[in-house]
C-alpha cells in the first residue's frame, strides 16, 4: 500500500485595517463664543502645552489656532457660518495622557478648568492576535463659563 500524505491546514488568520477614534478628547461648551484671543494652558502628565486661538476665524482655508506641540490639536467649528457662529470645538490629543489639568482663558480674562486623572477605554479592535497595541481613548467636556 502506498501511504497517502497529510497536508497540515494551517490555521488561517484574516485581520481587518479597522482601528478606534483614538486619543483624548476635551469638548468645549460655551453657548456664545465671544471675539478675541482664546489661550489653552495644559499639563498633559509632565509636558506643559499652550495654544492660542481667535475668534472669529479668518477663513476655512487658515488654520484658526496655533499650539507649540503638533500633539495637540484644537477643533475648529463654523468657519464657513456667519462670523458670531464660530467656535472653539475643544481639543484633542493622539494618546490619552494619565492625568490632564488644563485652563481655557476667554479674551475677558475668565477662566475654566479641568483637572482629572485620565479614564481611558481601551480595546483591541481586531482583536489581540492582529493589532500591535491596544487603541485607548477618553473624552471629557469643559463647560466654559
Amino acid at each position: 500500500l502506498l501511504a497517502r500524505p497529510v497536508i497540515a491546514q494551517e490555521a488561517f488568520l484574516m485581520c481587518t485595517q479597522m482601528w478606534c477614534d483614538e486619543g483624548l478628547r476635551v469638548t468645549f461648551e460655551l453657548p456664545k463664543w465671544p471675539t478675541g484671543e482664546y489661550k489653552i494652558e495644559m499639563l498633559a502628565d509632565d509636558k506643559a502645552v499652550w495654544c492660542t486661538a481667535i475668534l472669529p476665524f479668518k477663513d476655512c482655508e487658515t488654520v484658526g489656532f496655533v499650539c507649540d506641540s503638533p500633539d495637540v490639536q484644537v477643533a475648529t467649528e463654523g468657519c464657513a457660518l456667519p462670523k458670531e457662529q464660530h467656535k472653539l470645538g475643544g481639543i484633542w490629543m493622539q494618546i490619552p495622557p494619565a492625568k490632564i489639568m488644563l485652563t481655557l482663558t476667554r479674551p475677558d480674562g475668565k477662566k475654566s478648568s479641568l483637572d482629572t486623572a485620565v479614564e481611558s477605554e481601551c480595546s483591541w479592535p481586531n482583536g489581540e492576535q492582529c493589532d500591535e497595541r491596544e487603541c485607548c481613548s477618553a473624552q471629557y467636556t469643559l463647560s466654559v463659563k
